[in-house]
């Protein structure tokens, strides 16, 4: 390493040397190698793309690429140093969705479900404070870089999420409250903002002279033995045996040497949960439920002890971009557990974000300052980049989603327009990540690969088809497919680049249909992107078809109650609102329902899964005078086609 680093500094001494003679010699030279260089640069950054969408194949190719990384024994896509990607679960999940029946989504799914438990159960995952670390050095999840970022918090909560969607299984709402009960505990600004980071150092003890990594966040045998002395299972034996035999704990402390090359965990154990609770609680029979109880106050007690060392250092900076991201974890989880307390944290992000860093001339600030009283703005405010916007807008657009807000949906689109204005590349479409003008930046990039973050245009992409199909706007409907075109090279060559993109990409292309040789590209709710606009037969806002179909609920009980019965069988697709995937593939050619009378009595659905409503119910509650069935259908149907006249749950989600 020296001697490579040494090597390095010569050849940076050489060429300063050789560029400084050259430039006393013959400085029009220098300067025109100088634009020669740039202008390379400038063109090598191009995507290459053209008119032409991405082949549709692509998106399978992309799966089949992932999977050829995937780790099977542990999780993941790759080996170590292990990052979580949160980007290839959107892209599993999101495939899955749309082709739950094939045997590779279903194997894609599997890998991604066990990455996840994996990661559950691993160092990586914060187990007696919440959250989760920024990667694992190691192949097992084991032994993280300790820092915790708000963005893998905010993707994770949005993973988990629609993994508990995708199964049902309450272990992944568990995942989703303790992330989010780390962010709003520890990264959580009063004003409303979301600081950015936790350190991955700290010192070991009050006095210290250094620093440690993850001195914070491990434990010595001893330490573990002292502060759970006192901890019974119900039969009056310790807690603490099994304890350290669930979470690998050793006397010797669980961190090889090659884990840790700086020595700073000799004799620690990092906590990893080394069988599922199931299977310890069987081994020693004790109840499942008396053993997550016993376990919960034991990490509570190290908790609280661990809120007497010193804290790792504290990243305040609130900025837009993560924010939006964790806006997004916050509604969704809201939306998708009914939980208003999420819904309420979000809604405080949304107008912290509003009042702060949206400015009066409809531009987006990058960042704000953890100030005494409330945040603070330095003397001249950096102003935001494409990714801000992005995932900001992507954020309203999930809150509007979960409230019915159409305040949020505005805004929305307001700042797209911007985003427009400033990143769009008239030329080649998709967005620069810079804006034009800045003297600071001598050529502007366009991101090309999503990774710890999503890129700005593969986040933009799924925006404007969720604006266009909203709003009825056409204008984003084309900007999302020249978006998509200008990454057409890129997304057919290696798709596992753009994991993220490859969810707009569906999302835009899905139901590509060929009629009389013309191809015609269509959203999930029938949206013509050649066209534009909303086929008649399929218009949320026509009071007309609204006005029919309520009538013929309230005529006809077997209709909602045999609906009902096939939402429970496709309860996952409805919350994606892949309506068109139940329509084409779930229904017989003597069921009448249309695409249209399916899109508008999705949120009645929706309704009714959280209510636990049974179809007896339904018909039960009418006879008897309750009200509770077709009252309940048409007290939905009122509120939802407020807002410009378009159901608030018609948008398609991109999880």
């Amino acid at each position: 390493m020296e001697t490579t680093i040494l090597t390095f500094i010569f050849v940076l001494e050489s060429g300063a040397i050789n560029l400084q003679s050259g430039w006393r010699e013959n400085p029009g030279r220098v300067a025109n190698s100088g634009k020669e260089i740039i202008a390379a640069l400038a063109s090598s950054s191009k995507l290459g793309g053209g008119t032409d969408l991405p082949s549709f194949p692509s998106v399978k190719k992309g799966i089949d690429q992932l999977m050829r990384s995937y780790e099977p024994k542990f999780g993941g896509f790759g080996h170590a140093p292990k990052f979580p990607q949160p980007s290839n679960f959107n892209l599993i999940f999101a495939y899955y969705a749309r082709n739950s029946n094939d045997p590779n989504a279903k194997r894609a799914l599997q890998a991604c479900l066990h990455t996840l438990e994996c990661m559950r159960r691993g160092g990586i995952h914060d187990h007696v404070s919440q959250g989760f670390a920024r990667y694992s050095t190691d192949s097992e999840w084991h032994v993280p870089h300790f820092e915790k970022m708000l963005y893998d918090q905010a993707q994770l909560a949005v993973a988990y999420t629609n993994a508990y969607l995708a199964t049902k299984n309450e272990v992944w709402k568990d995942v989703v409250d303790d992330i989010l009960t780390y962010v709003s505990r520890d990264l959580s600004d009063a004003s409303g903002g979301f600081y950015s980071a936790e350190d991955a150092d700290s010192y070991p003890y009050e006095g210290a002279n250094e620093k440690k990594e993850g001195a914070f966040c491990v434990w010595t045998f001893d330490e573990l033995q002292n502060h759970l002395e006192g901890i019974n299972f119900k039969d009056g034996s310790p807690v603490f045996p099994v304890f350290c035999e669930h979470f690998g704990v050793s006397s010797k402390g669980n961190v090889s040497p090659s884990k840790d090359p700086h020595k700073e965990l000799t004799g620690k154990n990092v906590l990893i949960m080394r069988k599922s609770e199931e299977e310890t609680a069987d081994k020693h029979q004790v109840k499942v439920e008396e053993l997550k109880l016993i376990f919960k106050r034991a990490l509570n007690k190290l908790h609280e002890i661990r809120q007497s060392r010193p804290r790792p250092h504290l990243d305040d900076k609130i900025i837009a971009a993560w924010n939006g991201l964790m806006l997004t974890g916050f509604a969704r989880a809201g939306f998708i557990f009914n939980n208003k307390n999420y819904l309420d944290r979000a809604q405080q992000n949304a107008e912290f974000l509003e009042k702060y860093l949206c400015t009066d001339e409809g531009t987006l600030i990058r960042s704000i300052y953890k100030g005494p009283d409330h945040p603070i703005q330095i003397s001249e405010p950096i102003h935001g980049f494409a990714d801000d916007y992005a995932f900001v807008i992507r954020g309203f657009l999930d809150l509007h989603m979960a409230l019915q807000d159409e305040h949020w949906l505005q805004l929305a689109y307001n700042l797209q327009k911007k985003m427009d204005s400033l990143f769009w590349d008239e030329t080649e479409g998709a967005y620069y990540q810079s804006p034009a003008g800045d003297p600071h930046i001598m050529i502007r990039l366009k991101e090309d690969q999503d990774g710890a973050e999503p890129t700005s245009s593969s986040v933009a992409v799924e925006n404007l088809v969720r604006l266009g199909a909203l709003l009825d706007d056409a204008t984003c409907m084309e900007k999302a497919r020249k978006t998509l075109s200008a990454f057409k090279d890129r997304i057919d060559k290696i798709p596992v680049a753009l994991t993220e993109m490859l969810c707009g990409f569906m999302m835009y292309n899905h139901g590509l249909t060929e009629a009389n040789t013309e191809h015609k590209s269509y959203d999930s709710r029938g949206i013509n992107h050649k066209e534009g606009g909303w086929p008649k037969e399929v218009n949320p806002s026509d009071a007309e078809l609204v006005g029919r179909f309520r009538k013929r609920i309230e005529k006809d009980d077997s209709y909602i109650v045999s609906v009902l019965k096939l939402a429970k069988s496709t309860e996952f697709l409805i919350r994606q609102n892949l309506i068109i995937d139940i329509h084409e593939d779930y229904f017989v050619e003597e069921d009448d329902y249309t695409l249209a009378e399916l899109e508008l009595i999705r949120p009645i659905l929706i309704w009714m899964i959280d209510a636990e409503v049974q179809p007896d119910d339904w018909l039960h509650n009418k006879t008897q005078g309750g009200g509770t069935g077709v009252q309940c259908a048409g007290k939905w149907l009122c509120g939802a086609t407020c807002c410009s006249g378009v159901l608030f749950h018609l948008l398609i989600c991109d999880s």
